[in-house]
């Protein structure tokens, strides 16, 4: 489970212990610490670790000025067949801007688009997925 903190991290942390017991796997949370935190931070993280070891699994804090990065390193050295990830609304809009290489998320992730530029009205292959995880598919409504 890779994480930051915010008020949906512990869900992740609780949903990443459920994947890892579901595929006895082991289960880890990381966190990419670059530049200072403040004391409100370092507090959120510690609870987020702290119930990370009570539901059994391991804890750990990357420190990199790419999360991207740390998070595919630590991946690939723990043979890391399943990451869970937080849905960021603007990550993927901004990629380019920020001129991040990242080939493997691009890759795993569906194309983002604004919605204003994504032809969502007539073609039924695109899903909106507004905030509060809720998704609309022609014209539908369905909570995730």
């Amino acid at each position: 489970v890779c994480l930051k903190q915010g008020e949906v991290a512990a869900k992740l942390v609780r949903r990443g212990f459920r994947l890892a017991r579901r595929f006895q796997g082991p289960f880890w949370v990381v966190h990419v610490r670059h530049g200072q935190q403040s004391s409100a931070a370092k507090k959120e993280i510690a609870r987020l670790f702290t119930l990370t070891h009570e539901l059994g699994g391991h804890a750990v804090e990357l420190n990199g000025e790419s999360a991207a990065d740390e998070i595919l390193r630590f991946a690939r050295e723990k043979r890391a067949t399943f990451l869970v990830l937080g849905q960021s609304k603007r990550l993927p809009l901004v990629w380019d801007w920020l001129g991040v290489d990242v080939p493997a998320w691009r890759a795993a992730l569906p194309e983002t688009r604004d919605p204003r530029e994504a032809p969502w009205r007539t073609d039924t292959a695109w899903l909106l997925k507004p905030s509060f995880g809720h998704t609309t598919r022609s014209g539908k409504d369905s909570t995730t």
